[in-house]
Order: C-alpha cells, then structure tokens, then sequence
C-alpha cells in the first residue's frame, strides 16, 4: 500500500503490522481512512513477518520512511504511526532510539506489546536464547533490557500518543494494563478481541479524533472496567502437570487443596491492590505468600506463589492457572460431526482442514486432512452461556492423547463455541501451555456440520 504523491491537508499515515502478518492486514482500516479524504497511507511489509527482532524490525521501518515515505510527502513533512500487536514495541523504538519522533507528529498503539506480551513469557521456556522467537527476549514481561531502556527514555514529548486496547483481549488476559503507556492518551474499549479491535467502528472513531486533534472531545473508552478481586469458589488446574491440584477458598477464609489424593486445609488472607493482588496462604506448617489477579469474567484465576516462607513474588509472571469449576454436560447444539470451512487462529499450529467429532457421550476427537498428520482426542463438556439464549458455551476439552507438542496430553483447553443455522464459531487458544480460556469470539475457527 503506497499513497499518492499528491498534497492533502489530512496528515500522512504508516501502518506497522504484528506477528505473522504483513502490510495487506491494513487494507481494510487503510479504505477507511481514505473515506475521510487520508490520500497518502503507506503499510511496511516487515521481514520475516513473524517471530523477528523488535530491533530489525525497527531498523527496517526507518529504511521504509526514508526510502518508500518521504520521498512521496518530503523529507521533513510530519506524518502519523498506526501499530498493532507487535509493531507497538517496534515504533517505540524507531521513535526512541533511531530518530524517528523528529518527524512523527502522532503514534497510535492497537493492541500493542508496549509493556511486554506475556506469550513471549511463554516462548522463553522453549527457546530461552530467543533463537527461533526472536522477540521473546526484547518484549518478555520479567524486566527486560529491552523495554527498560525504553521506559527509561519515556515517550518523545514532541509525539502524541494514543493507545487502544480491551480487557477481553486474549494476548493480555491477566495483564490487562499491558498494552497502556505511561503518559499515553490509554483508551480501553471492552467486548473486543486481538483482531477485531483493530477494526472495530469505536477504534476508528478515536484514531480519528486523535489525528485531528479532537480526541478530548471523545468519551470513548475513558472508563475501563475492574476485574473482580476476590478469589473465593472452588478453582481447577489448567496445567497438564497439575491436572488433579484443586484449589477452594470460602469467604471464611478457609482454604482447601487437593492434589494426587492428598488434601491439606489451612487459612488465607486476600488483600486487592490492583493490578496484582496479595494473598498469604497458611497450608499445615507452610506460610505462602503470593500473588493473584481474576479476569474480567471472573473465570480464570492466575496465581503466582513465593517458596515457603520465603518472600512474595515481585513479578506477576507465568502464573499458574486454574478454571473456575462449573458444571457442564454435552448440549445437542454442538455434539455430532462437525468439519471446517475456515480455520481461524488455529490455522496457525496446522489445524488448516479438519474435522471435528463431538460425541453425545462426552468423547471428543480432531482429525486434520490436509498438511500434518495431527490427531488429538479426549473428553468434553460445555457450560451454557452465562445469559440464558445468548452468547457462546463454554467449552472445556481435556487431551487424553495427542500426537503434536502444541496439544500437550494431559492438558485442558478451553474456549468458547456459537452455534447458529447449523454453523459453529469456534475460538480456541492456539496452544495449551499457558492458555487462558478467551473471553471473546475474535478469530473463530468456522465448521459445518459434517
């Protein structure tokens, strides 16, 4: 996407695209700008499109406005940074570090990676060098050098910055404030999901007061809303190493565990304190001392622990997870056979064609036809939604046997699933280490019934 050379009032826009995408995921958000008269809009295609370098990929986007952008709006004209995801991190340091802020008026953050992305928190237990997810050392949420140095440097004082994002967004469940920069004009619009903020009609409305300098005049996403602080109910491990560990606190202050047939019983003092909460847990002879958050739905609970004894974790980071238990059974709407016609997000770990069986009896089983030989099955159920006639089911799956790393045995994998006119939306995680059942359908699989 080039804009023209022609002059016009409106300020001239970069699109800087995430992970595994490239410059045509603008297409859409970029027609929409030209209807409000933004005739030079340019998008960077980033090499390679995913698991890069935030630093080469920044790199790049200077050689893109030096070589692709000024030459059509002038080698000092002023122009705007939209990002998403990923390319939030990379504009932070094109503007920071490489120059850039002497010419960008205006930087907006969709969704973006500003304060670290807790997936990279992940990928760094498979690949602590960052040789294959290069940016998982820059942009992990453990303090790293990285953003460190650019929250050292804080936002140039001559860029107005803008970011966007939702507490229902899958890539910040249990960081929610993630996505927020200190100083920033921090917009929060609830309901979204990773993607579809970047196209929702209350996004373009901010991005466009804020690059007419009006966005003061806009109420939207002003007032965020709070995730629910206390952990009492009865909760169940989403680990596969963990798969027995249940945990129940009661507003007594009771607390139970049960783990491999053993159950201990001991007493727990909760103390909120936004964003991450203190708990201290007395467990027979063992005092522990932790941390814990909820998401916004109240349905997944992350739980980091200190040693015995031992001090309170200064990091929200990997936390362990568990589900809310709540009883589930296996509706009509979702059992049979169902094969797919999109794969959504879970193209992304080969689940590109496959059928999906939904047994009555509360078997289920994956079988992918086209590219690799995967083959996961186990059991289910389904939770109607929290609304009676509206929303999705909660669908809990548990992974008996699984011959790809990504669907690891042993493990629970939860997500949502809508069934209408005989098609099913399907939203997944697209692993299980780590995964937080979605609170939105953002990127769904689609299937037909078989």
């Amino acid at each position: 996407m080039t804009g023209g050379a022609a002059d016009g009032a409106r300020l001239p826009i970069v699109f800087v695209h995430g992970n595994g995408e490239t410059g045509a995921a603008w297409s859409s958000l970029a027609a929409r700008f030209r209807g409000l008269g933004y005739a030079r809009l340019f998008a960077v295609d980033l090499d390679p499109p995913g698991h890069g370098s935030c630093v080469d990929y920044a790199r790049q986007l200077a050689d893109y406005v030096a070589q692709d952008v000024q030459p059509h709006i002038g080698a000092g004209a002023p122009f705007a940074l939209i990002a998403h995801s990923l390319g939030a991190p990379v504009v932070r340091y094109y503007l920071s570090v490489l120059g850039g802020a002497s010419t960008v008026s205006h930087a907006i953050y969709i969704a973006g990676c500003v304060s670290g992305a807790p997936a990279c928190d992940v990928m760094l237990l498979r690949d602590p060098q960052g040789r294959i997810f290069r940016q998982a050392p820059e942009i992990h949420t453990g303090g790293s050098a990285f953003l460190e140095d650019l929250d050292a440097r804080g936002p140039p004082p001559n860029v107005r910055s803008l970011t966007i994002s939702s507490p229902d967004d899958a890539q910040y469940l249990l960081f929610e404030e993630g996505p927020q920069l200190a100083g920033a004009d921090n917009r929060v619009l609830p309901g979204l999901g990773h993607w579809a903020i970047r196209e929702a009609d209350d996004s373009f409305a901010l991005m466009a007061a804020f690059l007419e300098d009006r966005a003061e005049l806009c109420d939207l996403g002003r007032h965020a809303p709070s995730p629910p602080e206390s952990p009492v109910g009865t909760w169940l491990a989403c680990e596969p190493e963990f798969q027995d560990l249940v945990l129940s606190f009661d507003d007594r202050g009771v607390v139970t565990q049960s783990f491999q047939g053993r159950r201990a019983e001991g007493v727990f003092v909760a103390a909120p304190s936004p964003p991450n909460h203190r708990v201290d847990l007395r467990l027979g002879d063992e005092q522990i001392l932790g941390l814990y958050r909820l998401t916004l739905d109240g349905e997944t609970l992350g739980l980091v622990r200190g040693e015995p004894s031992g001090p309170r974790p200064r990091r929200f980071r990997l936390p362990a997870l568990f589900r809310r238990a709540a009883p589930g059974g296996w509706p009509p709407d979702l059992t049979g056979v169902w094969r797919s016609t999109a794969p959504g997000a879970l193209g992304g770990i080969g689940l590109k064609a496959f059928t999906l069986d939904m047994a009555g009896d509360g078997r289920w089983r994956i079988q992918v036809h086209e590219g690799e030989d995967i083959r996961v099955e186990g059991a289910w159920s389904a939770a109607p939604p929290r609304e009676a006639g509206e929303g999705p089911f909660r669908l809990d799956l548990t992974i008996a046997r699984s011959n790809t790393p990504r669907l690891a045995e042993g493990a629970w994998w939860g997500g949502l699933a809508q069934v209408a006119d005989g098609v099913m939306r399907l939203e997944m995680p697209a692993v299980t280490r780590g995964a937080i059942r979605p609170q939105v359908i953002d990127n769904p699989a689609v299937l037909v019934r078989a």
